[in-house]
C-alpha cells in the first residue's frame, strides 16, 4: 500500500481487513503523514501487536521501485480519490490491484483488477483471503493490468490525447471568432441605417410642426366655401 497517511485514503480499513486473514505475507505501508500525525499515531496503535504490518516511511526511486516489484498485490481502500497515480504505477509493474468500488478507482482499473465494498472491513477481508489463495489469477489480472496502463495511462499516449484536444479547441476558437466579427459588423451596419432612418422621421416631424415643411394643402383644407349641412349649428 503505497498513500500519503490520511484519514479518507483508508488504510486503517486495510490494517483492520488484514488482522482477520490468515497469511504470512506482510501488510507493508508506505507513506507518511500529511499533517495528520494523530492519525498515523492510531495506525501504528492498531498494528502494534503485529509484526507482520510494517511502516516504512515515505519512499521514492528505486526503493519504492523494489517495493512495487516485489509486491504479491497492490491494495488501494481510499474513500475517495482522483486518478491515482499510485494505483497506475502498481500496474504498471504488473502488480494485480484490489481497490475500494469507488468510481475513480474503478474507471482506472477497468477489468483488470478486483474491487470491494467501499469501507467494508468484511468485504475487504474476503477478498484479500480469496487472492492470497489464487496466485494464479492474481499473476494473470497483474499482466492486463500491465498492459491496460501502456495502452491508456502512458504519457505518449497521454501527451497525444492532450495535444489532440488542444488542436480540436484552438481550431474551435479560430472559428468562432472569424465568424462571429462578421455577424456583429452586419448587425450594427443595419443597426446604425435603421438608427439614421428614426432621425430622419424625427427630424421631419419637427419641421412639419415647426412649419417649414407643408404637406399637399387638400390633406388639410377643404373648400372654404361651405354647404350649410357642413356648419356647425
Amino acid at each position: 500500500l503505497v498513500s500519503r497517511l490520511v484519514r479518507h485514503k483508508g488504510i486503517h480499513y486495510a490494517v483492520k481487513a488484514y488482522e482477520q486473514i490468515k497469511t504470512d505475507k506482510k501488510l507493508v505501508i508506505a507513506g507518511d503523514s500529511s499533517f495528520t500525525d494523530d492519525y498515523v499515531l492510531s495506525l501504528k496503535k492498531l498494528a502494534q501487536k503485529n509484526k507482520n504490518i510494517i511502516f516504512t516511511g515515505t519512499q521514492s526511486g528505486r526503493t519504492l521501485a523494489e517495493l512495487y516489484s516485489n509486491a504479491y498485490l497492490f491494495i488501494q481502500p481510499s474513500e475517495s480519490e482522483g486518478l491515482s497515480i499510485a494505483l497506475l504505477e502498481a500496474m504498471s509493474y504488473g502488480r494485480a490491484v484490489l481497490t475500494s468500488d469507488i468510481k475513480e478507482n474503478l474507471e482506472a482499473v477497468g477489468d483488470a483488477g478486483f474491487s470491494f465494498k467501499n469501507k467494508s472491513i468484511t468485504d475487504l477481508a474476503k477478498q484479500l483471503q480469496k487472492l492470497i489463495n489464487n496466485p494464479v489469477i492474481v499473476r494473470e489480472q497483474g499482466e492486463i493490468g500491465k498492459k491496460r496502463v501502456g495502452r491508456y495511462f502512458s504519457w505518449q499516449q497521454l501527451t497525444g490525447l492532450i495535444e489532440t484536444v488542444y488542436r480540436e479547441e484552438r481550431a474551435a476558437y479560430n472559428d468562432y471568432h472569424v465568424i462571429w466579427p462578421r455577424i456583429i459588423v452586419i448587425n450594427n451596419t443595419i443597426f446604425l441605417f435603421f438608427l439614421q432612418f428614426i432621425k430622419l422621421v424625427v427630424l421631419y416631424f419637427r419641421l412639419l410642426i415647426g412649419g417649414m415643411v407643408y404637406l399637399p394643402k387638400k390633406l388639410f383644407h377643404r373648400s372654404k366655401t361651405l354647404k350649410k349641412s357642413d356648419a356647425i349649428s
